[in-house]
């Protein structure tokens, strides 16, 4: 059984490249459907591998089952699928995006908080002139909202650091109180999910372009110096992002769903999500980006090799799981089960009309 079981991630591996080159996205969702239900059971196999004997057996059904419906996708038909337009599309790439770039990379490396935050304050000021043409009072108020946390966060972390400094590197040595930790995981949390546009604040003017401050500000910040607050603070959000999945995954918005899943791991504080939940949000944000300018220029990509896009982010999604469900277990799983559901209804809608998810 344990031996089976070290296997499983050799299966899903496999099958997921056999489900990005099937030929039409009704099928490609049906695998993707069974690709969710094994990287569930084999997810939950390296988490707890000395579970009793039923919870093995339960294991061992889901991914028969998963592996069956994967491999009976290829055998099912649907009708010729149309060229569609990407989801979200929007604008193509101005000038003024060069601001948003310089504020991420200052945010990804600079060695300081101040810096940090001057790259952050880049970023939200870019967001900010996308929703002045023309000027739109709620992405304001949720700019305003999310920049108050942001500022009065890193404003409370530089004063309790007195004497260490603002340098990152010692950031860790300062005296942040159990109470300090909570409070300002509760402030940098309420302004990454404002920022990364995630459910329910997915049709804002800036869509997913400040994911990646987001996932930075979570792992330069929070996880590294707040590990209490972000326990604190995990399971409601861990809540809000495995919604945002299922609704993203039913409204065929692909790179909100991978982002949001990648914020789902990043909150579990564990270090093996770092890399594949990066992935996740670095897919998505980079989908968004090349879609949005493709569509604004009018170059489509034939439905018959989207599904190559989706590999990255299908072979992350395992190890994105897995370290969440370190975390947390029934969060986790109600994310697969709403993204499996998604992909059946995905899958039953494309056998009945013409239309059919992008990837």
């Amino acid at each position: 059984m344990d031996a089976l079981a070290g296997r499983l991630p050799l299966v899903y591996a496999a099958l997921a490249v056999l489900a990005v080159l099937l030929p039409t996205p009704r099928r490609r969702a049906l695998a993707g459907a069974g690709l969710g239900l094994l990287a569930l059971a084999t997810a939950a196999e390296r988490v707890a591998p000395q579970g009793d004997l039923r919870f093995h057996q339960v294991n061992f059904a889901l991914a028969a089952a998963g592996i069956l419906l994967a491999l009976l996708a290829p055998l099912t038909r649907g009708p010729a699928d149309r060229i569609q337009p990407a989801a979200n599309a929007g604008t193509a790439p101005r000038r003024s995006d060069l601001l948003l770039l310089t504020g991420l990379l200052l945010a990804l490396l600079a060695p300081y908080l101040l810096l940090v935050g001057l790259g952050a304050a880049l970023a939200v000021g870019w967001a900010a002139a996308r929703s002045l043409r023309p000027p739109r009072p709620f992405p304001l108020a949720v700019l305003l909202l999310a920049a108050g946390c942001l500022g009065t966060a890193l404003a409370l972390m530089l004063i309790i650091s007195g004497p260490v400094g603002g340098r990152l590197a010692g950031l860790a040595e300062a005296p942040f109180s159990l109470a300090a930790e909570r409070l300002l995981t509760l402030l940098l949390g309420s302004a990454l999910l404002l920022l990364s546009g995630a459910a329910p604040f997915v049709r804002l003017p800036w869509r997913v372009a400040l994911a990646p401050l987001a996932a930075v500000l979570l792992l330069r910040l929070m996880a590294p110096l707040f590990p209490e607050g972000l326990r604190a603070w995990q399971a409601p959000a861990m809540l809000l992002l495995a919604i945002g999945v299922t609704w993203s995954v039913w409204r065929r918005a692909w790179p909100e769903a991978a982002i949001a899943g990648g914020l789902l791991a990043l909150w579990s504080g564990v270090p093996e999500a770092t890399l594949p939940g990066s992935v996740l949000v670095g897919w998505g944000w980079v989908v968004d980006t090349g879609a949005t300018a493709a569509a604004a220029r009018g170059v489509r990509m034939q439905s018959r090799w989207t599904g190559l896009v989706a590999l990255p982010a299908g072979l992350a999604a395992l190890p994105t799981l897995t370290a969440a469900l370190r975390a947390q277990v029934l969060i986790p799983v109600l994310a697969v089960l709403g993204v499996v559901s998604g992909l059946l209804g995905l899958a039953s809608l494309g056998a009945r009309r013409k239309e059919a998810p992008l990837y």
